[in-house]
């Protein structure tokens, strides 16, 4: 039996670091990846400003690209476009865009594809759209500013709102900002196209921890955070009724003792929800620490009935920070994208939780973010 290809959308950063002149990366990089013949065959790049994270909708028929601009200009804007999938050749035809505060950091559309949720780290904020039945991009419906800042004395004297992630069940947004240390909950307001605060239901993380990421368990009993700035995972139990999260174990990403750079990146739950996977970075966008950090991922197995976490393993994974990783569509391949060296590295799961290979590898500029779907 021949084994299907499937298409990888690249998500990029402009350049490595901030410093860096001239631009190294210019949109989204498209690939088709045939697993049997361990090739991957370019396809084309839909340019378009600095998309760290996209997403897709309607089974894969349209693609939203979070632009995620510093200094916004007449020429650059900070905030989503809107592009439809051309299935057979990976190439995106541009629909429409919605411009939002600088450093749209992060996208999640809802159960129905009808809404889509925009984190911008500038603003602090959160910003929500209507989707069009033909994937356009409606008038922004709802914004909310946070509040708050916490102990780093650089990157959270103001609220960063970094992701924004919708609950299995559709009814509860939840806002991870790294400035606030908070978590930041709303309700989902379908019929009004709102977010409904819910300030009983944020959560309060330690002072320093730096909240980026957050997933969901497949059952949506349980959710788990990447916090950046301390590189720890955080493990809650989640009540879909009242939106609550409960704080239930703290695991460190990084062998004990570190004494290095600290960066949590990415995190992600194996097909099935067996394992927890997270990426660390050795150094981050702004400039070489004293004491680099280590290029790695670090998985957990996860206990089904309690949601606990315990160490499965830990592998360099090869390249320069790796920013984002994802999973093949059979689950037993995971792809590390590394910003800093420009190279997406490819190993092997196995079920039992091994990772194996990553003798092999895709050439691309600065991926931030990567995107799988088989057609």
């Amino acid at each position: 039996m021949v084994e299907p290809s499937e298409l990888l959308f690249v998500g990029t950063h402009k350049h490595f670091q901030r410093a860096d002149s001239g631009y190294s990366a210019f949109g989204i990089y498209a690939f088709r990846l045939h697993w049997a013949e361990r090739r991957a065959i370019a396809l084309g790049l839909t340019v378009t400003p600095s998309p760290g994270w996209l997403t897709l909708g309607h089974k894969g028929k349209f693609l939203y690209a979070v632009n995620e601009v510093r200094e916004p200009s007449p020429a650059e804007m900070s905030g989503v476009s809107a592009f439809v999938v051309d299935k057979a050749t990976g190439g995106l035809e541009f629909l429409n865009f919605r411009q939002t505060p600088p450093l749209a950091a992060h996208c999640a559309l809802d159960a129905t594809s009808s809404l889509i949720a925009i984190a911008s780290f500038g603003g602090g904020s959160v910003h929500l759209f209507p989707i069009e039945p033909n994937g356009h991009l409606g008038d922004q419906s709802d914004a909310h500013v946070h509040s708050g800042s916490s102990l780093h004395p650089q990157r959270q004297t103001h609220p960063h709102a970094h992701a924004v992630v919708f609950d299995p069940f559709n009814r509860f947004l939840f806002a991870p900002d790294l400035g606030a240390d908070r978590i930041f909950a709303y309700r989902v307001d379908l019929a009004g196209k709102r977010l409904i605060a819910q300030p009983q239901c944020n959560v309060r993380l330690a002072a320093g921890s730096g909240p980026r990421h957050l997933t969901f368990s497949p059952t949506g009993r349980f959710a788990y955070l990447i916090n950046e700035i301390s590189a720890l995972v955080t493990a809650y139990t989640y009540d879909g009724q009242t939106g609550t999260l409960r704080e239930i174990q703290t695991i460190d990403i990084l062998p004990e003792g570190f004494a290095g750079f600290r960066s949590g990146a990415e995190i992600e739950l194996s097909p099935g929800g067996r394992f927890l996977f997270v990426s660390s970075r050795s150094r981050g966008s702004s400039a070489d620490p004293a004491m680099p950090g280590l290029d790695c991922l670090t998985w957990f197995a996860v206990d089904a009935d309690t949601g606990r976490l315990s160490y499965a393993g830990r592998l360099e994974t090869g390249g320069l920070i790796p920013r984002s990783f994802t999973f093949d569509a059979s689950g037993s391949r995971i792809l590390v994208g590394h910003q800093g060296s420009g190279e997406i590295n490819i190993f092997d799961l196995t079920p039992e939780g091994r990772l194996t290979g990553g003798d092999w590898s895709i050439k691309t500029p600065v991926p931030a973010h990567l995107l799988i779907k088989r057609f």
